[in-house]
């Protein structure tokens, strides 16, 4: 909406297309495999990425969760915060971590193109605000008709059906 006021995007075109989903991500074998927040304090998990919470979405929900179930304080020495929710999976994919909390659409996403078989663990959604994803067509682009048909090709029935299948919660229902 910031953008919106400062008439960097248009307004009529923004859309709120999902909610994303937060998981525990282990990569699997011999590799701990962690089924709740709790498990994240045994002794098996030395190291746990996330994406840094001050300035990615996934890290502050990974720091609300950890916060809400009471775990924050104690994973300290854990935690490894890195740039993004991408490189905190690759961390745990690479054996860098034990586990990292991701965005659920990386857990699909690797199972899907084949490139990850690891263990995805949804985070309860109360722990954490809402992972709201947008998107919206920036004001001076020279490509608006374009733009237009890709907001479009989202709204409809087979974008709605990828954003399903990438684990993307439909905004207004509560799948």
């Amino acid at each position: 909406v910031d953008l919106e006021q400062r008439g960097i995007l248009l307004p009529e075109n923004r859309l709120v297309y999902g909610t994303g989903r937060l998981v525990i991500w282990s990569q699997g074998g011999s590799a701990p495999r962690v089924d709740n927040l709790a498990g994240l304090k045994t002794g098996e998990v030395k190291r746990i990425a996330i994406a840094n919470p001050d300035h990615a979405p996934y890290g502050v929900a990974a720091r609300e969760a950890l916060q809400s179930a009471g775990l924050w304080s104690d994973l300290q020495p854990k935690l490894v915060q890195v740039s993004n929710v991408r490189e905190a999976l690759r961390y745990a994919a690479t054996g860098e971590v034990d586990v990292a909390l991701v965005a659920l659409s990386l857990c699909q996403a690797g199972r899907e193109n084949g490139t990850s078989s690891g263990n995805c663990t949804l985070v309860p959604k109360q722990l954490h605000r809402p992972l709201i994803q947008a998107m919206g067509i920036v004001a001076k682009t020279k490509n608006r008709q374009a733009a237009e048909q890709f907001v479009g090709f989202v709204k409809g029935e087979r974008g709605s059906a990828i954003l399903s299948r990438y684990g993307f919660v439909d905004p207004g229902g509560e799948n």
